[in-house]
């Protein structure tokens, strides 16, 4: 989801491009802070501030929000005092006064789900980009699809005012997924979809166009054609419903954003993609978009390493996830928050190895679900993105068979509760019940008449 969040001109800068929280907190402090409020904080009186003062004074309250995400009174006070004094400015800056206390958040989202439920969107799945200011909020590690009510509290800490946009939007099943987290020039990625409808049913006849935006603005759009894998609903079935390639020709940023238009509405999804000249490390993965739950799914992880790397490598998992399988060997724990679950593992690798990892999750039997798995941790750095799985709808069936020359089997296909009477006739005989997967042996074959 992308929301305005301030009408800010860039100069140089093309439209979707990423910026940092530095950049994005300077713009909000810039169209928040009347020029007449930073006069006042630095005890101008009747005269008034350069611009580039002013400038200074944003930039360095925003370096400090940055890294902390709230700023002491103080820290403001002081940053005011030491900008004047490097510029040989004198002000009667009222500092006494004032209290050794921690503002709120400069930026807070929270969320209320459609059961309505509150849940405060966390740092990593919030990044701004240029379109003025741009605040896109990535879909939570584990969440369901539907009507969403969003809160977003900026607060300025040079003014001590807080502002509140609020807004509904809706998010769906729609999962897009780079076989890579990072490419080279000249290396095609293998793009993966998997859409589902409001019910959690698999949806094979979207029409699927990607944009891609290089790194110097260009744009071209590609359409997304169906596999012809809709119809599978397999246990570790792994082939994506919708797929795609794309080949890389620079270095820089690629904007990916996919529609996928049905008769029941139109989704949307964005993603950054990044092209470097020279990776520490490039992390691709094989498994599922589009999930079918009802039992284990594969994940394969290779990592090639561009240089030495000795230490820890974590894979962030959803707790609601079970995990099995594991190879190598590794630990696991539950993260501190007790959203995640984490699999360790300790390696060292020479420049030019490759490292393979796996294992297996299963996702609960609830559809339309969304989960997203990763970012792997390579010692301090991170794989550039996670992966997104679309949580498909379980199909169960219950038989209800008897024997004898004049059986009935009952049979109903879950949880839609169409139901057949595949053959009509009596019976005295007790009547034996029994559940499985569409994959499991087929009902007695009933008797005919």
């Amino acid at each position: 989801m992308a929301i305005k969040i301030a009408e800010v001109g860039f100069q140089n800068r093309s439209e979707r491009e990423a910026l940092s929280k530095a950049e994005e907190y300077k713009a909000l402090l810039h169209v928040s802070t009347p020029p007449g409020e930073l006069d006042r904080k630095a005890g101008m009186g009747e005269r008034q501030l350069a611009q580039e003062i002013r400038e200074e004074i944003g930039a360095e309250v925003a370096e400090g929000a940055a890294s902390e995400n709230s700023v002491f009174e103080s820290e403001v006070s002081g940053i005011v005092a030491g900008t004047l004094a490097r510029s040989g400015v004198k002000g009667d800056m009222p500092i006494a006064g004032e209290k050794e206390t921690e503002g709120p958040p400069l930026v807070q989202v929270t969320v209320v789900d459609p059961k309505g439920e509150s849940v405060i969107v966390p740092d990593e799945n919030i990044r701004f980009q240029v379109g003025s200011v741009v605040m896109v909020i990535e879909p939570l590690r584990s969440f369901t699809p539907g009507l969403y009510h969003v809160n977003i509290r900026i607060a300025n800490p040079i003014t001590g005012e807080v502002r509140e946009l609020e807004q509904d939007f809706a998010w769906g099943v729609l999962a897009m997924n780079t076989d890579q987290d990072v490419y080279e020039v000249g290396q095609t990625a293998d793009i993966h979809v998997g859409v589902l409808d409001d019910r959690g049913d698999i949806v094979g006849d979207a029409e699927m166009v990607l944009e891609v935006v290089a790194p110097d603005g260009s744009a071209e759009s590609l359409v997304v054609p169906p596999t012809g894998t809709c119809g599978i609903k397999e246990v570790g079935f792994i082939e994506p419903d919708y797929r795609a390639s794309y080949t890389f020709k620079q270095v820089g940023a690629y904007r990916f954003n996919l529609t996928a238009t049905h008769r029941n509405g139109t989704r949307s999804i964005s993603s950054t993609v990044e092209v470097a000249e020279h990776a520490p490390f490039i992390v691709r993965r094989v498994s599922a978009t589009r999930n079918y739950p009802a039992g284990p799914t594969p994940m394969a992880i290779e990592v090639r390493f561009n240089e030495d790397f000795s230490g820890r490598i974590v894979e962030v998992v959803p707790e609601s996830l079970r995990v099995s399988d594991v190879s190598p060997p590794a630990d696991i724990a539950l993260a501190e928050a007790g959203a995640a679950r984490l699999i360790l593992w300790e390696g060292a690798f020479r420049a030019g190895e490759t490292a393979r990892f796996a294992y297996s999750f299963e996702a609960p039997p609830t559809s339309p679900e969304f989960y997203t798995v990763g970012p792997l941790k390579v010692g301090d750095a991170s794989e550039r993105h996670a992966w997104q799985i679309a949580n498909d709808l379980v199909e169960s069936y219950i038989y209800g068979g008897a024997s004898g020359v004049n059986g009935q089997i009952y049979r109903t296909h879950l949880p839609s509760g169409t139901s057949s009477l595949a053959t009509t006739a009596t019976t005295s005989n007790p009547t034996s019940w029994w559940t499985g997967s569409p994959r499991a042996p087929s009902p007695p074959t009933p008797s005919r008449m």
